[in-house]
């Protein structure tokens, strides 16, 4: 009811966010709609994504979204049969998107194992994540094969670690981070917040312009 008006486009999910939004939802706005289950199949090597049961591109489509979006966990040193999963999963939503003329909005995330310090089940930036991680998930998926339309990513620094931009030698390496990261992929691709505070994630924008 309050962002509709200010929004270019809302992003909800089918379980609680198009039921109660529905009609609320303003024609001349665009509507991304959740495809991915938030529960996920986690291995000692690996997290394994799936959609939500019952639920397909074809049906968003039909729901008269303007876009699909899509949150895989990928991690470039999982082992064979997670990454072959998790890429068999992207590629298929990718293929349906297409037949079904309808953009693939895709958020990959970085994530800890089991056996990790660091490691939870809940939706936050991973504290120890490491940038060439980032990087070559980014560079796994920008593969045309996949299909993506626009790209949802993450800081390649943990959001709260980043030194203010501009600031310094820190700085400058920070900045080659992002740098690496925007030259992996020729799709368009937006910053996701990973639960960021509203200062440290507008640091990371800073960056990524």
């Amino acid at each position: 009811r309050v962002l509709a008006p200010h929004a270019t486009a809302l992003l909800v999910d089918p379980n609680l966010g198009y039921p109660a939004a529905a009609d609320l939802l303003l024609p001349s706005r665009g509507l991304i709609v959740t495809l991915e289950d938030h529960r996920f199949i986690e291995t000692p090597r690996g997290r394994h994504s799936a959609a939500i049961a019952d639920w397909t591109v074809a049906k968003i489509r039909r729901l008269g979204a303007d876009g699909v979006k899509v949150l895989a966990w990928y991690r470039p040193d999982a082992d064979g049969p997670t990454l072959a999963h998790q890429q068999a999963f992207v590629e298929g939503i990718g293929h349906a998107c297409a037949a079904e003329d309808i953009p693939f909005v895709f958020e990959l995330l970085v994530y800890p194992f089991p056996d990790e310090a660091s490691h939870t089940t809940g939706y936050v930036e991973d504290p120890a994540k490491q940038p060439q991680r980032v990087i070559d998930s980014v560079r796994a998926f920008a593969d045309p094969r996949f299909g993506v339309d626009l790209f949802k990513l993450e800081s390649p620094l943990p959001a709260a670690t980043l030194p203010p931009c501009g600031s310094g030698e820190a700085s400058h390496v920070a900045q080659a981070w992002f740098d690496q990261m925007g030259a992996a992929v020729a799709t368009p691709w937006v910053m996701l917040s990973a639960g960021a505070a509203m200062a440290d994630f507008a640091n990371v924008l800073n960056y990524a312009y």
